[in-house]
């Protein structure tokens, strides 16, 4: 590494099988194979010496032999577009397999600080799938996992300061290194799942299946698709080159034109991404990431989408998609990937976007985004070369541990020898296959004028989300069709709520009273802006028709699935109304006010519930209040008439939140304070209310500012989402302190 002036490495660890052989080795006077013990997860060397023939043969009858050879490969990295140099092997012995992980995770801590003591710093590791390496990096990098190793004291941990307050990214911000999953291994994995015959793929109402390949093989020309059927047989279960060919673009091409695939084209193309962002040399580091996060994305709405669906409704489809499998016992990891797999991919693109931080902050320099070099393939090529040491007069083509040690030597001089051809210091040209000169040639690329930055980040995430939505798309996620409806959702606070509903994947119907062209404007500006569909209805919500108007665009426009009903819309009378009389002045006038008020909030909103219930899908309600129409906040004077009728709607959003809460809807009220929109104009205007009080009423509350129609927006969304599920039957407060004023 000193030749190449690397100050980086990245270590892949990889077991392989060995010849059953115990030998002796006259230059360290120990016997190979017996399964050495560990002590902080590194082997005792020269533990198995004697000179006793009978401990000799106590060892045999009672200590474990080792069947595996583990191997720790050091990968140098360089800056990008220029020539990494090659791998070494830093270790080398025999084990059976029986470790834990937290004897890999000491053994990773224990060679970082070696390294480091060397001025190298090990960047992270990477290994196959196997579940102890997997849990190993789980508890190393704290991804839902807690170790007793804690890595975050350690002096030369990183720590990042970006991403904090990003809801889609899990990792904590202090890392000692980073673990990497084998690329090659992920998506083998993931194809080995598809072809397995026992597990039945769903995607919504799609079934990801093989016979959909077997079909474009059999009814397509092999000169457009290039595939054959031993590319959809199981019995290769490492065999890589099947992932190229079922993913590549012209098979993602032809498979649109065979009926109901769409969950298979889905599930290739996340083969497809895993490959890109892992695998391929040629992808810029943006694309990487988006790559990365696509995938991410698509595992997560498909996981999400099975975990709210009961197994009633997941037999029903599996029925009607599968009828020979109608009797079949279901379980709901049968119908996704690995959990292994799962986690690889998590960890995988969190660890790149880790790298990225650092990068963006200049703690680490650019090398470290060498990708396409982390993995464990270059514990694969090494036991391929030391296989094809073994002579020309031997059959055998694996190796015993001792015979893997004799050849280190010799692998490593193939390397050196290697390298200096390569980098032109000496006059022999070592020979290589043309293949591996290509590979040479595909140097990781990067754009030279690209500057990570934390919103190039949050805008490649958010890209990726959109692409995986629209993957998805075809095979009828619910998940993914999110329909809301907001009465009162044209201006003011509703259009503040509709924007950033529709900002995370919201259809909406926005329903409005009479001003037709603010709706116009509302629709036209929130469809160019987020790409949802706004249909707007109009109508007075006191009429019990108005709601049913709503609802029936549900049946009709989206197959009568509704996520979200958000009751917004209401009124002053005699300030956003016409009419001019703020009070009742006789016993029919006051009667006539209650119960239109009555109407507008609590009538309103229990109509929309029971229309809401009947819709399939229901998972949000939420019900806009006012400041003082509880006992939790002071009462408005002059405020009495609609207070009363806020007060009966939230009195019915805790009954409801309590008798929907096993369903999993979640049931809430949202109170927001002043808010900067145009009605208070009319308030000025037709209320006579002093303009200077209410400034200085906002000026005396504890954060002394306006509200922003966003700001109630951005509330409603959370609750309206999975990360607000948990929160039912609450009347939140937004209005930036004003009720602790009293």
């Amino acid at each position: 590494m000193d030749s190449f002036n690397c100050t980086y490495a990245f270590i892949g660890e990889d077991c392989t099988g060995v010849v059953p052989k115990v030998h002796y080795d006259v230059y360290s006077n120990c016997f190979i194979r017996f399964n050495l013990p560990l002590a902080d997860g590194f082997p005792s060397t020269r533990y198995f010496s004697t000179n006793l023939f009978a401990e000799l043969e106590m060892w045999h009858n009672q200590i474990d032999k080792a069947s595996l050879l583990n191997v720790h490969i050091v990968q140098p990295l360089r800056p990008l577009n220029s020539t990494s140099p090659p791998p070494f092997i830093l270790s080398g012995y025999g084990t059976n397999g029986k470790f834990t992980a937290r004897d890999i995770l000491q053994r990773w801590l224990k060679i970082f600080d070696l390294c480091l003591e060397r001025n190298i710093r090990i960047l992270g590791y990477s290994s196959d799938c196997d579940p102890r390496s997997l849990n190993a990096m789980r508890n190393a990098m704290g991804f839902f996992s807690k170790s007793e190793v804690q890595l975050e004291e350690h002096q030369h941990h990183f720590n990042i300061s970006l991403l904090k307050n990003s809801s889609w990214f899990f990792l904590k911000p202090k890392q000692l290194f980073v673990c990497f999953q084998d690329g090659v291994h992920i998506c083998t994995k993931l194809r080995n799942r598809l072809l397995a015959p026992a597990i039945i793929l769903l995607i919504g109402e799609k079934h990801a299946s093989v016979d959909y390949l077997l079909e474009l093989i059999n009814n397509c020309s092999k000169l457009d698709h290039a595939l054959t059927v031993s590319d959809v047989l199981q019995k290769d279960k490492q065999n890589y080159s099947s992932c190229e060919k079922i993913s590549n673009e012209k098979v993602l091409n032809l498979l649109k034109k065979i009926p109901n695939s769409e969950a298979l084209q889905a599930y290739l193309q996340l083969i497809r991404l895993a490959r890109l962002a892992f695998v391929e040399k040629q992808t810029s580091i943006i694309d990487r990431l988006y790559h990365t996060w696509t995938a991410i994305f698509i595992v997560r709405l498909w996981s999400s989408w099975i975990e709210i669906t009961n197994h009633t409704d997941l037999q029903r489809i599996i029925s009607h998609l599968l009828p020979s499998d109608s009797m079949r016992s279901i379980s709901k990891p049968g119908l996704f990937i690995t959990v292994p797999a799962l986690f690889s991919l998590e960890l995988n693109g969190h660890t790149l976007t880790y790298l990225m931080v650092l990068v963006a902050e200049k703690i680490i320099t650019e090398e470290a985004l060498n990708i396409s070099l982390f993995n464990s393939q270059i514990c694969e090529n090494v036991f391929r070369s030391a296989r094809s040491m073994s002579g020309p007069f031997s059959t055998v083509v694996n190796f015993s541990i001792n015979e893997f040690l004799q050849r280190v030597e010799k692998l490593s001089t193939l390397q050196n020898i290697k390298c200096l051809s390569d980098s032109g210091a000496s006059s022999l040209v070592f020979p290589k296959h043309h293949k591996q000169s290509q590979q040479m040639h595909q140097l990781p690329t990067m754009s030279t004028t690209t500057t990570i930055t934390e919103q190039i980040i949050e805008e490649t995430i958010y890209s990726a989300y959109l692409e995986a939505i629209r993957i998805l798309s075809g095979c009828n996620l619910s998940i993914l069709n999110l329909n809301a409806i907001i009465s009162g959702g044209t201006r003011g606070i509703g259009l503040g709520i509709a924007k950033c509903m529709a900002r995370d994947g919201y259809n909406l119907i926005l329903g409005y009273h009479t001003n037709h062209g603010a709706a116009e404007r509302a629709q036209e500006m929130i469809e160019k802006e987020f790409g949802v569909e706004v249909i707007c209805c109009s109508g007075d919500i006191a009429l019990s028709e108005t709601m049913e108007k709503l609802f029936l665009v549900v049946n009709t426009h989206f197959n009568n699935e509704l996520t979200a009903f958000v009751h917004n819309a209401g009124l002053y009378i005699g300030v956003t109304t016409e009419s001019t009389d703020l009070q009742p002045k006789s016993d029919d006038d006051f009667e006539s006010i209650y119960d239109y008020y009555q109407k507008v909030y609590p009538r309103a909103f229990k109509r929309g519930l029971q229309l809401a219930l009947k819709c399939k899908g229901l998972r949000h309600v939420i019900a806009i209040s006012s400041p003082g129409c509880n006992n939790n906040q002071c009462p408005r004077v002059g405020y009495e008439m609609p207070g009363q009728a806020k007060a009966a709607m939230e009195f019915l959003v805790r009954l409801h939140a309590r008798a929907l809460a096993k369903d999993r809807i979640n049931v809430n009220c949202v109170i927001p304070g002043y808010v900067k929109t145009e009605a208070w104009e009319n308030i000025f205007e037709k209320a006579k209310l002093p303009r200077e009080a209410i400034e200085k009423s906002i000026e005396n509350s504890p954060m002394a500012r306006w509200a922003e129609p966003s700001e109630i927006g951005d509330v409603v969304a959370f609750l309206c989402s999975s990360r607000g599920e948990f929160i039912t039957g609450v009347a939140l407060p937004v209005d930036g302190g004003l009720h602790l004023q009293g």
